[in-house]
């Protein structure tokens, strides 16, 4: 007697394997209230980035962009209901901006739901968020300063940095920032692959949107680093051939 499966039975559990992941995301979406608030908290991004009035000063406008930058970061870890931060904690020698961990509820839901552990897209229990609220990209430097303070924090293979204009180059490009966080990934152990992620204001722009979510977003980035595509291209489902189509040439082709 063959002990495979069926065909009704494999279309069965993966209907099942559906609903769950479904399920996970339901999880962590947002509710309209949310959006409300997070609507608010985007808008003091953009307005802390615009330009200062003659009578400002500096060190005034540089706090009112990093409190800014921080709040709503943190506002989206906390609403992501898996995980909790800890905000501005410090080794002895550096400044962790954002330790993000999995919380007590989201491991609890995790187990008692049957949720998979890989759907939060990062391994260990934490992972660290940094904050550069410059008003030009991020460069190199900021780069490997980051990759250093994750060595350092437990060796941890996993961080994001948030701005709002981004790492320097193209994401989809092996050169300046983008390009050193590829080279950290490959020259990183098989199978235990270091992610370095870029977040900035068009990706805080994203979630302010129900058909988004930041899980999916990150896994997204995830599959654009180690791909070497741009991660628009792998937000959302796409239905039709022609943009099937048009997401493969963008991958192929390096666009």
């Amino acid at each position: 007697m063959s002990r495979g499966l069926s065909t009704a039975d494999i279309i069965k559990l993966k209907e099942n394997d559906k609903e769950k992941v479904e399920e996970f995301y339901k999880f962590s979406s947002w509710t309209d209230d949310d959006y409300k608030e997070y609507d608010i908290l985007l808008k003091q991004l953009k307005y802390s980035y615009g330009k200062c009035k003659d009578d400002c000063k500096e060190k005034i406008v540089t706090k009112s962009k990093g409190d800014a930058l921080e709040d709503i970061v943190n506002f989206i870890i906390e609403r992501s209901y898996f995980l909790e931060v800890y905000p501005n904690k410090r080794t002895s020698t550096n400044e962790i901006d954002q330790l993000i961990v999995i919380s007590d509820y989201g491991k609890q839901s995790i187990y008692s739901q049957g949720f998979s552990r890989e759907l939060l897209q990062f391994r260990g229990d934490f992972f660290l968020g940094e904050c550069k609220n410059y008003d030009d990209s991020v460069g190199v430097t900021w780069v490997g300063k980051f990759n250093t303070l994750l060595k350092v924090c437990g060796d941890c293979k996993f961080g994001i940095i948030f701005s709002y204009k981004g790492l320097t180059g193209s994401e989809n490009k092996w050169e300046a920032a983008h390009g050193l966080t590829k080279v950290i990934y490959k020259v990183s152990d098989e199978g235990d692959k270091k992610y370095i992620l870029d977040f900035n204001i068009n990706d805080f722009k994203k979630l302010n949107n129900k058909d988004t979510n930041f899980f999916k977003m990150i896994k997204a980035k995830k599959l654009a680093l180690s791909t070497a595509c741009k991660s628009e291209a792998l937000y959302y489902d796409c239905d039709e051939k022609e943009e099937l189509e048009t997401i493969y040439k963008e991958m192929i082709n390096g666009r």
